[in-house]
């Protein structure tokens, strides 16, 4: 993720985020969050406020104490 290499990052994310792992489910939800990928250089990756929604509030059922306040910032920003 750290090399803007977020295709391979999701897979191995979502895989663990889907085994239970709240801190993958958050990283998951950070490779679509608008507000946080215009602060990394990526290319070829649009942000997705439905699915960085649906990442930190899988992150939050999961147990993050982080999800919940990336929701409140990520719910201020428009739709695209």
């Amino acid at each position: 993720m750290a090399a803007g290499q977020l295709g391979p990052a999701r897979l191995v994310l979502r895989r663990a985020a889907e085994a239970g792992d709240s801190d993958a489910a958050f990283a998951l939800a950070i490779t679509y969050d608008p507000i946080l990928l215009r602060t990394r250089t990526v290319v070829g990756f649009a942000p997705d406020n439905a699915m960085a929604r649906a990442w930190y509030e899988k992150a939050k059922e999961l147990g993050s104490v982080d999800a919940s306040r990336r929701l409140e910032a990520i719910g201020q920003e428009p739709l695209r």
